[in-house]
């Protein structure tokens, strides 16, 4: 990737983040799809994996649209994402016909914290979770998106970051800091 590209995706990233004002971003849209874009570019998922699965969970996601990767951003890798919709219930099924085995990423929609927990504890497979509309962040997801001010914000639940085993660069825990301290 050139540095010019690097710098305009890094760049997205941050404002998306709301961590860059407008005036060095001018053409740059503040939206949830940058966000978890940004989220999945701070992921290490390893040399093994060609795809990304990226599961909504009681869906219809309200914060990203069903479009989010096509195409995928050039900031995630690898660089290739399929998006699937299952139901809460469908991901408490025994693991033998559990349909989200598969899954990398867990994005919940209308599930509730502690369901949410439950899913997370159901499956035996390194998941990074990301919620909507969960401004505590202290049970379930990892990485919880929600509005603050007309802006798409997220916070980090360590504890639940720490037991899914997924690798993620320390920086997006940086920025979900500053992002808390400027509220």
């Amino acid at each position: 990737m050139s540095w010019r590209k690097s710098y305009f995706s890094k760049a997205a990233l941050l404002f998306s983040l709301g961590l860059m004002p407008l005036h060095h971003a001018q053409a740059l849209p503040v939206n949830a799809n940058h966000l978890v874009s940004g989220i999945l570019s701070y992921v290490s998922w390893g040399t093994h994996l060609n795809q990304i699965n990226f599961c909504v969970i009681d869906g219809p996601a309200n914060f990203i649209s069903s479009n989010i990767f096509s195409p995928t951003p050039q900031i995630i890798q690898p660089p290739n994402v399929k998006f699937f919709n299952y139901t809460a219930e469908q991901l408490l099924k025994p693991i033998a016909s559990n349909p989200a085995t598969h899954c990398q990423v867990f994005y919940f929609v209308q599930t509730s914290d502690t369901v949410q927990q439950q899913i997370i504890n159901h499956n035996p497979i390194k998941i990074l979770t990301i919620s909507e509309n969960n401004p505590e962040c202290s049970v379930g997801s990892s990485f919880c998106i929600y509005m603050a001010k007309n802006q798409y914000k997220f916070k980090v639940n360590l504890d639940s970051l720490k037991a899914s085993q997924v690798r993620v660069n320390s920086k997006v825990l940086l920025l979900s800091q500053q992002q808390e301290e400027q509220e």
